[in-house]
């Protein structure tokens, strides 16, 4: 098995190529290109299972510092935020899932749904995710070693999900889609 701080940097860096992708794709559109409907199939998938697992990271991660903070009322005041991001988050993917599942049904003409729940979505983690400092602080100065790996649930299987699914968004792109950076 790989190292789980490995692992989750990979998965991390998988999840920031896939929101870019999505990003890049909503902003074009896809004018009705039947070639971004298992694109973007994938993309939810893959968004499914990482944020899954990203949610799941931090419930953890919340549970863990209430166990260990010397000064509970700050670390909760602290914990707050991050839990009304998550579930903002939370209610963001829900609407791109119910999207893809419709993509899935309807085709094509379900494509301008997508994008519009792509672009909600994508907005709402680069503008409201990402590193936040104070949990970031006191996570660093109470959890251990053995706390991040606890956190992390680095298995065999979800390695290998995480990649057969990011692989399939690779594959899957579009010909034609302008991935700057990406």
């Amino acid at each position: 098995m790989t190292n789980p701080s490995d692992f989750v940097r990979i998965e991390r860096t998988h999840l920031k190529s896939v929101r870019e992708k999505l990003t890049a794709a909503v902003v074009q559109t896809s004018r009705g290109n039947p070639s971004y409907v298992p694109f973007y199939i994938a993309i939810a998938d893959y968004m499914e299972a990482s944020m899954g697992r990203l949610h799941d990271q931090d419930t953890k991660l919340g549970e863990t510092i209430r166990k260990k903070a010397e000064d509970v009322v700050e670390a909760e005041n602290r914990l707050q935020n991050l839990k009304h991001r998550l579930a903002g988050s939370q209610a963001c993917l829900r609407e791109l899932l119910e999207a893809r599942d419709v993509l899935q049904h309807e085709g094509v003409a379900a494509l301008g749904k997508f994008e519009t729940a792509g672009e909600a979505y994508s907005n709402y983690i680069t503008t409201k995710m990402g590193h936040q400092g104070p949990i970031s602080d006191l996570a660093a100065s109470l959890l251990t070693p053995e706390d991040w790996e606890h956190m992390a649930n680095v298995t065999d299987a979800a390695i290998q999900r995480e990649a057969e699914l990011y692989e399939r968004v690779s594959e899957t792109i579009p010909e034609g889609l302008d991935l700057p950076g990406v």
